[in-house]
């Protein structure tokens, strides 16, 4: 069974993919793809070695195996001879450099700064206007719009749930105050009928299988990289 494995990389083709990928955005975590493939460093004191480190770590849950990074010069050869491997790098605006490009495309100015254009920075005109009513500029009258429109919203809102607020709880009153009557005169029938209900509700309790392990929970068994571990 294969324990580890030592990955002989130029360090360039390593800091070019991770220029490449750093900008992501992972919308689920409010924060670029680093926050979670950088592990502990998280995308703030991510580095392209650390990331790498990362992706290597078996304790991650994702390798089947340690990776051990060793990082050199492509055009070098390192001290048990092995050369240094490097490939090129599509920067992120540009779709990938496969043979067939159908149905790929770079990333969007969302995910790489580079792909942002000039259009998509709107271009605003400014305008120096200047509106007074009764000696006060358009600002002023603002404010004090929405102060108004504030103290009026406040009082009839006050007022509306006053009224529900009442209606509310003179119907609580009146059917717990129905309940009460009905267990007190019949007991052991509530009791019974309530018993029945919760057990009927957790009933399903009894098949219930709790998945914890993040790689049952987000990688196809048909995937390569599950079929990969299994192997491996």
């Amino acid at each position: 069974m294969v324990r580890q494995v030592s990955y002989f990389v130029d360090e360039a083709f390593n800091s070019e993919t991770y220029e490449s990928c750093k900008n992501v955005q992972f919308p689920a975590m409010g924060d670029t793809i680093m926050g979670l493939l950088c592990g502990p460093w998280g995308s703030a004191g991510c580095t392209p070695q650390k990331w790498w480190t990362y992706l290597g770590t078996e304790s991650n849950g994702y390798s089947p195996f340690e990776i051990i990074y060793e990082y050199g010069d492509k055009n070098s050869v390192s001290v048990d001879g092995f050369n240094y491997h490097s490939n090129e790098i599509d920067a992120c605006a540009n779709a990938p450099s496969y043979a067939d490009k159908a149905g790929y495309s770079g990333c969007k100015c969302a995910d790489c700064p580079d792909a942002c254009a000039k259009s998509d920075v709107p271009d605003l005109e400014l305008y120096d206007t200047d509106i007074l009513i009764w000696h006060f500029d358009s600002g002023d009258m603002k404010v004090f719009a929405w102060y108004l429109f504030g103290f009026i919203a406040i009082i009839f809102v006050g007022q509306q749930l006053r009224c529900i607020g009442d209606y509310f709880i003179q119907m609580i009153t009146k059917f717990f105050t129905l309940w009460g009557k009905i267990a007190a005169q019949y007991p052991k029938t509530v009791i019974i009928i309530s018993v029945l209900i919760a057990s009927g509700l957790s009933i399903g309790m009894v098949k219930l299988e709790v998945t914890t392990d993040p790689i049952e929970l987000w990688a196809s068994p048909q995937s390569r990289s599950r079929i990969e571990k299994d192997f491996f």
